[in-house]
């Protein structure tokens, strides 16, 4: 990816604490690729940390063609199926924007997948594994 790409960013406040997340687009297919929380917690902790890490894992899996509603339907949840953690509530958006997105460009489109290129995913996945 560019080192300029589009980005969105948001707010996501769960259990009263607001994070600042960032979507990061491919400039040529308008896709999300990249996904990070931009203003985490206090540096060094645990907490901190954590995002991090989550933010890095979830763009290597946009990246790597996996669908964004298998990570949404993978994810902890609550009783009432709302996200019970961050990294949930940032993929949700995700969907929302790769949702909205995706009607915009096509009526009656209501497939949030983020699709990969043919073989995209295996093949990626087995660069990871082999440097």
């Amino acid at each position: 990816m560019p080192n300029r790409r589009p980005a969105i960013t948001t707010t996501i406040e769960i259990e009263q604490q607001k994070l600042t997340a960032s979507i990061g687009y491919d400039p040529s297919t308008g896709l999300p690729r990249e996904a990070f929380f931009s203003a985490r917690s206090k540096s060094g902790t645990l907490l901190d940390g954590m995002l991090y890490d989550a933010g890095v894992l979830l763009s290597i899996a946009l990246q790597y063609g996996t669908p964004v509603t298998a990570l949404a339907k993978s994810v902890a949840r609550l009783e009432d199926g709302s996200p019970a953690s961050p990294v949930g509530e940032l993929i949700d958006v995700i969907v929302r924007e790769v949702e909205a997105a995706n009607q915009s460009n096509s009526e009656g489109a209501t497939d949030a997948d983020v699709p990969a290129e043919e073989g995209q995913a295996k093949e990626g996945a087995w660069e990871l594994f082999t440097g």
